[in-house]
Parts: C-alpha cells; sequence; structure tokens
C-alpha cells in the first residue's frame, strides 16, 4: 500500500507521486529533507529533475548519488495520516503536501472509516446455527 507506482518533478522542489492503493498528491520535498548531507545535490533544481522510482520491490523515489526517502513518510504526507507503530505515531506528517487526489473508488473505500457490522451475542448465534 505504501509503494510509489509512478512519480514526476512538478516545479521547484515538488514531485507527484502515485501510490499502489490509487492515491496520489504533490509534494514539496523541500519541508520533508534539508538539502545537506546525501541530499545537498538535491538543492540543485536540474538535479532534482533526475528523480526516479525504484523498479520492483523498491517502491520510493531516489536520486542518481542513492539519495532517498522513505515510502512511508511519502504516503503518510499525502493522506495526512501519521505512521503507527505499537499503537503510537511515530511519524506525523510534516505538512508538505500542496495537493492530493483519490484516483481510484477502492482508494477511496480505502480512505473512508471502517465500518463494522454489529456483532450479535454468542448466546444468539448459537441458537441460529442450531
Amino acid at each position: 500500500m505504501f509503494y510509489v507506482v509512478s512519480a514526476r518533478p512538478a516545479g521547484g522542489y515538488r514531485v507527484w507521486l502515485r501510490f499502489e492503493d490509487g492515491r496520489s498528491g504533490t509534494l514539496d520535498v523541500s519541508k520533508l529533507v534539508p538539502f545537506d548531507g546525501v541530499f545537498a545535490p538535491l538543492s540543485d533544481p536540474k538535479y532534482f529533475r533526475k528523480l526516479s522510482v525504484y523498479g520492483e520491490g523498491g517502491g520510493t523515489i531516489y536520486w542518481p548519488n542513492g539519495a532517498d526517502i522513505d515510502p512511508e513518510v511519502l504516503y503518510a504526507e499525502v493522506t495526512k495520516e501519521p505512521i503507527m507503530w505499537a499503537g503510537r505515531a511515530v511519524y506525523e506528517p510534516v505538512g508538505a503536501l500542496i495537493q492530493s487526489r483519490t484516483s481510484s473508488s477502492r482508494a477511496r473505500r480505502l480512505a473512508r472509516p471502517h465500518q463494522r457490522a454489529p456483532l450479535r451475542s454468542t448466546r444468539a448465534a448459537s441458537r441460529v446455527r442450531g
């Protein structure tokens, strides 16, 4: 669900992303990472436009120097949902989202809160079975 299947530069330090569940959005990468260390070359707009998507099993964006961004972080930014682990938020979106779109009916269903059917009591369920 978190894998990036398509990406393209969207001007400046922005990138448009589409995920395997159909969700898509445009993020400002300059709000996600400081342009130092491995990310220093990305401060050059020409170099920034050289972004690619890893092939099979990678599922995120990367640049020729090996810099990449965790696909879960990208997904959290597009969906504005925190990354949860053991019941706690371990990453909160920083507001890099510029535009978001849910492009498929499946993705819209996934984005809605789940509704549970009412549970029958055990006694009532046993009477139904016989």
